[in-house]
């Protein structure tokens, strides 16, 4: 089926899907870099970028490329009043991060919906890895089920990340990153993603079931936050309101269900939001009281302008811990100004393409909210490849004939 489908790619395919596996089946694996690490990723979509540009397979969107630059005029501006304490490199990172943003690929360089077709073959095998990560761990035991995290030197290895998470306090099982991924939590908000592309796009329920079921075996929350605040929204555009029913009354009844199937924890998680210490207070309540602690007693001069770049990390915080969301790196650094910049940016190279509202919206939420996005080139990767390099104009019939012909394709290579 493989073999089917990638004979029939065209160059801008192949830069797309290397967006993708560059952040999936590489995603732990670092580059080390002047006593730090840079995701070996990162080095992968500058060079991808650099490739397609020069073999006349990108071209520069010409508005895009006078956004960006204004972008990277107002944060430098904002850096001004923060001279003796940000940090230059950081300043640099996020301009090379977003660099790719001002390419898309040349008309008919790509087919239509190639990147969303490759994603979804990719999470259905992360799916099931997923699931046959958290069963063979007891069987054959920690080690050999995340095998992965323990052979891979530690230099080469992405740091900082969670990669094995225990269920609870001092359990002895863990949950799954389907091998690849860097935590639960990634593999969770990848589930959700590839959930809400099937919604739209393939409403395939063998496939959704697949996921949701590895989405319940990674007992994380993350995922399910986009998945609760985008998927009803779906349903009811799509005016499946039956299926939207039985979503609304199995998210409110989870309390008296869940335990019953092995739940319990992951609803349990609700309660984080309100206790310090937990993951769920650091990176939802946190980041606020941190730009309270520090950015607001500081002066109106550092909210505006923020307190410099790459300095979010070096406050502690005694009474509670931090998880960065993008959000709050920002702001926290760049201040007002360099936040509405940065927004228009992203938001005007996301909203001229070409594809659905609802996607957009589960890629932002996790983007925005789930993490400190501004570096991991995580999913930058994604919304390069699903939202900015593809050409504007998105003709549902061509993708709807490219699905077409990969199904024939399957089907006649299985009939061989």
């Amino acid at each position: 089926m493989m073999g089917s489908y990638l004979k029939n790619l065209q160059q801008g395919d192949w830069l797309l899907i290397a967006l993708i596996v560059s952040v999936t089946f590489l995603i732990k694996l670092a580059i080390p870099f002047g006593g730090d690490q840079i995701f070996l990723a990162f080095f992968i979509i500058c060079a991808v970028t650099a490739y397609g540009y020069i073999a006349g397979i990108l071209q520069i969107n010409a508005l895009r490329f006078s956004l960006f630059f204004a972008l990277i005029g107002i944060l430098s501006f904002t850096q001004i009043s923060s001279i003796e304490s940000f940090s230059l490199l950081s300043l640099i990172m996020v301009t090379l991060v977003l660099a790719p943003y001002v390419f898309q690929l040349k008309e008919g360089k790509a087919k239509t919906g190639t990147e969303l077709l490759f994603f979804r073959k990719i999470m259905i095998v992360f799916a099931v890895l997923g699931i046959f990560q958290f069963l063979i761990q007891f069987v054959v035991g920690t080690y050999w089920a995340f095998l992965l995290d323990f052979i891979i030197p530690e230099s080469l290895y992405m740091q900082n990340y969670f990669g094995l998470r225990p269920m609870s306090y001092q359990s002895s099982v863990y949950k799954p990153t389907a091998f690849f991924l860097q935590e639960p939590s990634h593999l969770s908000q990848l589930l959700t993603i590839a959930i809400i592309i099937e919604m739209v796009y393939f409403k395939n329920l063998k496939y959704l079931g697949i996921y949701l079921i590895s989405l319940a075996m990674t007992f994380s929350g993350t995922g399910l936050i986009p998945l609760l605040m985008v998927a009803p929204l779906l349903l009811l555009y799509q005016r499946k309101i039956f299926l939207f029913s039985v979503f609304f009354v199995s998210v409110f009844t989870a309390p008296l269900w869940a335990g019953y199937v092995g739940l319990d924890q992951t609803v349990n998680r609700a309660d984080e939001f309100v206790t310090k210490g937990s993951s769920g207070y650091a990176r939802f309540i946190g980041p606020y009281e941190s730009i309270r602690d520090y950015q607001v007693p500081a002066g109106f001069e550092k909210v505006v302008l923020g307190m410099g770049a790459g300095t979010l990390n070096q406050y502690k915080h005694n009474e509670y811990e931090v998880a960065n969301s993008t959000w709050a790196k920002i702001f926290f650094e760049y201040g007002l100004i360099g936040t509405i910049a940065y927004v228009g940016f992203l938001f005007y190279s996301i909203l001229m393409g070409r594809r659905n509202i609802f996607l957009i919206a589960t890629l932002m939420i996790t983007f925005w909210l789930l993490g400190e996005n501004i570096f991991p080139p995580t999913y930058h990767a994604l919304i390069l490849a699903f939202l900015i390099w593809p050409r504007e104009k998105y003709d549902e019939n061509a993708f709807n004939k490219n699905i077409s012909d990969e199904k024939t394709n399957s089907a006649d290579e299985v009939k061989a």
